[in-house]
């Protein structure tokens, strides 16, 4: 791919037919952007600006933050400003629709909505990091990145902050009252039959990630007498909301809708966006075994995380139990980390278990090409850290003293 920026202009309708033909696979296309931003030119700006914006959610990340690159590099690359307004008028639209869609959800407290919402929060996420993208490329990129960074931290006072420098930075401009209108929405408090209501009018999104998630979350308890979901009807006929830009594509697997499921609680991944857990749920592999079989011995070598599906892992140190794991949770971390010998024995209690494995070199690759992810991956063994830090710096006593490992 790289070799293809040497021909610079050349090269640009070649990428611009690839990129925006979804009969290729997202894995190959993912790379176009990054090839587009080394030959920086106007027409490879073009490309990136005008590219198809139902897309893929990560493809969509990748091509602005390439058109961004390609700005921060050479301000003087000409983008045409019109089509730029347009695509941020776009994302607006879809991030006030999600958004409604949150605020409908955030009306039900069960845990049986967890994933759907997680979805909806990165869907609204995106479209903000989006648009503040597109608007910085003719209002300031360093600005908007600092009202992005002020809007997402969670703290009401850098919120307040973002909004107050977003609205000195667009004085006079026609996108003001559209970027406000929308961040100072007052809260309300939705019936809780709005959010049933949602999820299941959610079903029909185009989005495949977030229509699979959504069917499979109201299908799995619609039989349940005691689920809030049942005999829930939709009340409106859009999917998401009157107006807004989804994203299109066939159904995905049942097996890796399910997957994403048993991958949400992964202590690991907590920090991950839905779209990097449906990454980590393509490269994974099921597995089952017998009653009493081992899936690996204290000081083998092995790179496998396993996370369970069904049935109980019996952990072991020098023949003394540790703990019992069950489905939900994973074995194998330490060593899926660190590539060292395993530290434990894990071991298939009293009946047969399945498991999703997740190979090191496969979930590596996936890092390599995704930058979001390895920055979310990182920042959760960075916290994980600092909490193992703070917990070692104190005594049962309750003492302070100095943490005898990092």
């Amino acid at each position: 791919m790289q070799a293809l920026a040497l021909f610079g202009d050349a090269a640009v309708d070649a990428l611009t037919g690839a990129l925006d033909d979804q009969r290729l696979p997202v894995t190959v296309r993912m790379h176009i952007p990054r090839v587009l931003e080394n030959i920086a030119t106007e027409s490879a700006a073009r490309a990136l600006l005008f590219s198809n914006p139902k897309d893929d959610a990560y493809l969509l990340q990748r091509i602005a933050a390439s058109l961004v690159q390609i700005v921060s590099r050479d301000p003087g690359v000409p983008v045409d400003r019109k089509r730029t307004d347009e695509a941020i008028g776009r994302r607006l639209v879809a991030y006030s629709a999600y958004d409604d869609a949150r605020r409908d959800l955030a009306a039900e407290g069960t845990p049986h909505l967890s994933l759907l919402k997680r979805v909806i929060k990165d869907r609204c996420t995106q479209n903000l990091k989006l648009a503040l993208d597109l608007l910085g490329v003719h209002r300031g990129l360093l600005r908007m990145q600092a009202v992005y960074d002020g809007l997402n931290s969670g703290r009401e006072g850098a919120r307040h902050d973002a909004l107050e420098l977003l609205d000195a930075s667009l004085a006079g401009d026609p996108l003001r009252e559209d970027f406000l209108s929308l961040l100072e929405k007052k809260a309300t408090v939705p019936p809780v039959t709005a959010a049933r209501a949602r999820a299941h009018s959610l079903c029909r999104s185009k989005d495949p990630l977030l229509r699979g998630i959504a069917q499979r979350t109201v299908g799995r308890f619609e039989d349940e007498a005691t689920s809030s979901l049942a005999g829930a009807t939709a009340t409106w006929s859009g999917a998401v909301g009157p107006g807004a830009v989804e994203l299109e594509g066939g159904d995905m697997a049942e097996n890796l809708v399910e997957r994403l499921f048993l991958l949400e609680h992964v202590d690991l991944f907590e920090g991950l966006s839905t779209d990097d857990l449906a990454a980590i749920a393509a490269i994974a592999t099921e597995l089952s075994l017998a009653p009493g079989a081992f899936l690996y011995k204290e000081g083998e070598s092995g790179t496998q995380l396993y996370v369970i599906i069904e049935g109980d892992v019996e952990l072991t140190r020098a023949g003394r139990h540790i703990m019992k794991l069950r489905a939900g949770e994973s074995a194998g971390q330490v060593s899926f980390l660190d590539r060292g010998p395993r530290p434990v024995t894990a071991r298939v209690a009293d009946k047969r278990a399945r498991f999703l494995v997740v190979e090191r070199e496969h979930f590596m690759d996936l890092l390599a090409d995704r930058p979001g992810l390895m920055h979310a991956f990182f920042g959760v063994l960075a916290a994980r850290l600092r909490a193992l830090i703070e917990k070692d710096a104190v005594d049962p006593a309750g003492r302070r003293r100095l943490p005898t490992s990092v």
